[in-house]
């Protein structure tokens, strides 16, 4: 399975390849313009893992509007893929619930299959006993 996993925070990238690498492609990107590179070179991914809180974010190419967080990149994802090329499932895992319910609802209203967990061990190790039977 090839899994974008989008977050600012190293060690959950280490935390991420403990749990998954091993049996999945993981690409790993640490801001939102890396994702928006990898989505635009890359589009077809099986699972995209979403931090909210992503650092600086320019949406869209316009300056004079800088966001940092997820929000803003869902919506940028959403408008520069095509539907077929959209992830087939988002997982959020943000800290920041009221972020999250916005990306959820960015990809939901967007036929997007999508949940939100929260970050932490047992939510890897839950994602990897369900990617075993796919």
């Amino acid at each position: 399975m090839k899994i974008l996993f989008i977050d600012d925070e190293p060690y959950r990238h280490e935390l991420v390849d403990s749990y998954l690498a091993e049996d999945h492609n993981i690409i790993h990107v640490y801001n939102a313009e890396e994702a928006i590179e990898h989505f635009k070179l890359n589009p077809s991914i099986d699972l995209a893992m979403f931090d909210h809180d992503l650092g600086n974010y320019i949406d869209g190419g316009d300056a004079s509007v800088l966001h940092r967080n997820g929000s803003a990149l869902a919506s940028d994802i959403l408008n520069i893929l095509l539907e077929e090329e959209f992830p087939k499932k988002v997982i959020v895992h943000s800290m920041n619930f009221n972020g999250a319910s916005n990306i959820y609802s960015k990809f939901y209203s967007a036929k997007v299959p999508v949940e939100i967990r929260m970050f932490s061990n047992d939510m890897l190790m839950e994602l990897v006993e369900e990617l075993k039977g796919k």
